[in-house]
């Protein structure tokens, strides 16, 4: 008997919780198509589920940090969603993006 067909059964507990996160991780892989590598500041702000006035606050403090093209500021994608999983580092502190962070590589 191969090793695929040796597997144990799960629980009805397991397997919910196994298809859960399935069903979340399809859900983000559908959505993060949807936006473009990079935004203007609206569809950053609705990105992230908050106001521009909000966005711009954090741009202020360089807790999100955009970049500048040919005179235009667009927000990276990988920037905005580091600084969603930023926001609860280890026990729930927030963190937030730091400048020193995007330099390094580290946000985006």
């Amino acid at each position: 008997m191969d090793q695929a067909n040796s597997a144990a059964p799960i629980g009805r507990e397991q397997f919910e919780q196994l298809t859960g996160a399935i069903e979340q991780l399809a859900q983000r892989v559908i959505t993060r198509s949807r936006w473009p590598e990079l935004m203007d500041e609206a569809d950053a702000a609705a990105y992230l589920g908050m106001g521009t006035r909000t966005l711009r606050k954090l741009r202020s403090e360089r807790k999100i940090v955009p970049v500048t093209s040919r005179g235009s500021v667009r927000y990276p994608r990988t920037r905005l969603d580091a600084y969603i999983a930023s926001l609860k580092d280890g026990g729930g502190k927030f963190r937030g993006v730091q400048s020193q962070d995007v330099r390094k590589g580290k946000g985006g």
